[in-house]
């Protein structure tokens, strides 16, 4: 136990199905249980692929079957936990938590809302509500300078930078790796897919090689990938593994030289920083994150335009064995250290005096 126990914290989020806020919420509930008596966490609309916590004593997992926005039902239920728990603090990611928690929380608890990504698709009336209920929140937090830019300009309230979470490294061999490239997103418009599979069919030309590109992830442009891909002649140096889960995606990561990221905008991007984790080079679009990413030259982190020449040369570069040596992968892995679960879940629930 860390110092003196404190005695309830809630962690409120819509959803708690795979994907980056989620398990970042994975790691700092676990630092929470160190320090709290009892940690609550709230999901207001479960479902069968929820992610699976740990069974413990000090842990209380509520789930909620609420399916819309005005589910008044569920707000009262949810101010019925509030009143039990009778939380120091409580953390609320994802607009309909942010709302709800600033709605019902009362003058005992700590509110810190988590901006999670560039919303740029939130409506007027969204963002103006959000602006009338800052008031009531503690702490607003950024998970990049991107996303603080953004929500600072339309909440009209100070927020601070902090990252999610990310496990520590696997510990694979950073050496005898294949001249491999990993894509880990959403297969949707944002991500910019179909870019990646012309980029890589630029690199094959150039790059005498049997590299492969492993694709992680699934979504409406799938089909439109695989029939590029046998378009330009690459289908059989392209794998696509669909959705895996967290260490399957990171072994397979573990295995590769280079992650390419090329979405459009990201909140932070975080699937880049567990590559780093991994000591991969990076290959990415100027998104969310790449504040935290060294002005160091000859790193391997490679921050490129949005362009297919540029992305593929890039990658050309990346597999070269001036990046492999042991001290560049070390020091790749550590741009990651500030993303440390108990760094996190610590700077999350500090408060200026």
């Amino acid at each position: 136990m860390r110092k003196e126990s404190k005695d309830c914290i809630v962690l409120i989020l819509d959803a708690f199905r795979q994907g980056g806020i989620q398990q970042s919420y994975m790691l700092i509930i676990q630092e929470y249980l160190k320090i709290y008596r009892l940690v609550v966490l709230i999901v207001l609309e479960s479902s069968a692929s929820d992610l699976k916590l740990p069974e413990v004593a000090n842990l209380k997992v509520v789930k909620l079957q609420s399916k819309t926005f005005y589910d008044f039902y569920s707000i009262l239920k949810l101010k019925k936990y509030f009143l039990y728990y009778k939380p120091s603090v409580i953390i609320a990611s994802i607009y309909r938590s942010q709302i709800w928690s600033a709605l019902i929380v009362s003058k005992k608890s700590k509110l810190i809302w988590i901006e999670n990504n560039t919303y740029i698709n939130r409506s007027k009336t969204q963002w103006a509500l959000m602006r009338i209920l800052a008031f009531k929140v503690d702490k607003i937090v950024s998970i990049s300078s991107e996303v603080k830019m953004i929500s600072e300009s339309k909440i009209h309230k100070n927020s601070v930078v902090i990252p999610c979470a990310i496990k520590p490294s696997l510990g694979l061999n950073y050496s005898k790796r294949k001249n491999d490239f990993v894509f880990v997103a959403r297969l949707v418009e944002q991500k910019n897919p179909l870019i990646m599979i012309h980029s890589f069919a630029v690199y094959k030309e150039t790059q005498d090689s049997d590299s492969t590109l492993h694709i992680i992830g699934d979504g409406p442009l799938l089909s439109s990938m695989k029939l590029l891909s046998r378009k330009l002649n690459i289908e059989k140096y392209c794998v696509f593994h669909g959705d895996l889960e967290y260490l399957e995606k990171v072994s397979v990561i573990a295995q590769c030289k280079t992650l390419v990221s090329t979405s459009i905008f990201e909140g932070l991007g975080l699937v880049k920083f567990e590559a780093l984790a991994e000591g991969c080079c990076l290959v990415t679009t100027q998104t969310g994150g790449t504040s935290f990413l060294p002005l160091e030259e000859d790193l391997g982190i490679f921050i490129t335009k949005s362009d297919i020449n540029q992305i593929a040369r890039n990658m050309k570069l990346s597999i070269n064995d001036f990046y492999w040596t042991k001290d560049l992968c070390q020091k790749r892995a550590k741009v990651t250290d500030f993303f440390g679960a108990e760094k996190v879940a610590l700077s999350l629930i500090a408060f200026q005096r």
